[in-house]
């Protein structure tokens, strides 16, 4: 299973419903059913967009093979939801990793699974389910993080799409499916963000601002930014873009978002439908009543890409206490797992 966000951990989206993990491309080059337990000294530890990167100069404990390790984490925005931190961990600091194994025997790569710290302090990619919002919005703005549900895991799951009751996908996306390879298809390679509606749905801080008739949205795990125009009434003489061109009004409690003008993304739709000029998202933001959540909900067209429109829903809940930061994506981090 190809699934964004467990690879966007081995939870970007996009998702395994077991995992709220999120990495940029397939974990594929890793035995995800077998563990490796690693001893060693951190020689570099790389908090990077879109991958997390720990060397290792040490040991596995069962075939006593000394290498330097190279450990996939996911990106930072997840990692920092498990408690971890640029700071986590220090070169010439001595840990015991746990891991999944490269398929390659011959490569000393694997992907993380959890760190433990000389003083006994666990660091995992998963973690617990994440806490309870306890904090009350009157409003939009502020930081959220978003919440995966059984649905929208469903649409990033690479194994549905030839499901025409989940995917309505015409013959052109099922075959751009087929056809895309992560190493040369992956706008993220280059480091291009997602666009709506699969940055919406990526689990990680979103940042919502106000001033005056502009409202923005920032997602943490790319650097994904969108402004949306309060003030403008059509998409007319709109310069096409990546993101495209927001226009919104309130519809009572109801922010409604319609969005147009997109450039062609060959990642546009999921993880390898691409989308196209003709993509039209329209986007709905609803606070719940207790404050502490938000309702997004959308409906996606594109007729080049979809038999018909797609609608789906997912929920953010109000988080203040988390500090809104996205890391810029590093080109060299990006194409690592390229070269292997």
């Amino acid at each position: 299973m190809r699934c964004v966000i467990e690879r966007f951990g081995a939870a970007l989206a996009l998702v395994c419903a077991s995992s709220l993990a999120l990495a940029h491309h397939s974990s594929a080059p890793f035995d995800e059913k077998a563990e490796v337990a690693l001893e060693g000294t951190v020689t570099k530890y790389e908090w990077a967009n879109p991958h997390v990167y720990i060397f290792l100069d040490g040991v596995d404990t069962a075939s006593q093979r000394r290498a330097t390790w190279e450990i996939e984490g996911p990106p930072p925005s997840l990692l920092k939801q498990r408690g971890w931190s640029r700071e986590s961990l220090a070169t010439g600091e001595r840990v015991k990793v746990d891991a999944h194994p490269a398929r390659d025997p011959t490569r000393s790569a694997a992907l993380l699974v959890s760190v433990t710290k000389s003083d006994g302090t666990t660091l995992s990619r998963s973690g617990g389910d994440a806490p309870a919002p306890t904090f009350k919005a009157d409003g939009l703005t502020g930081t959220w993080v978003t919440q995966i549900n059984e649905e929208t895991s469903a649409l990033f799951d690479d194994d549905s799409l030839e499901a025409p009751g989940i995917w309505p996908l015409t013959a052109g996306a099922l075959q751009a499916a087929r056809d895309f390879h992560e190493d040369t298809d992956l706008s993220g390679l280059r480091c291009i963000p997602y666009t709506a509606p699969l940055f919406m749905l990526i689990p990680d801080a979103k940042s919502i601002e106000q001033h005056g008739a502009t409202i923005t949205i920032r997602g943490e795990f790319d650097g994904a930014e969108r402004t949306v125009h309060l003030d403008v009434a059509s998409h007319d003489g709109a310069e096409p873009s990546l993101q495209g061109h927001s226009i919104g009004h309130w519809d009572g409690r109801v922010l409604v978002v319609d969005t147009a003008g997109f450039v062609e993304h060959r990642n546009g739709t999921s993880w390898s439908v691409p989308s196209s000029t003709h993509k039209h998202l329209v986007e709905r933001f609803e606070l719940a009543a207790d404050g502490k959540s938000l309702s997004y909900r959308f409906e996606l067209d594109d007729p080049e890409y979809l038999a018909r429109p797609l609608a789906a829903e997912a929920r953010w809940s109000y988080r203040p206490d988390v500090t809104y930061h996205a890391e810029p994506c590093d080109p060299a981090n990006a194409r690592r797992f390229v070269a292997h």
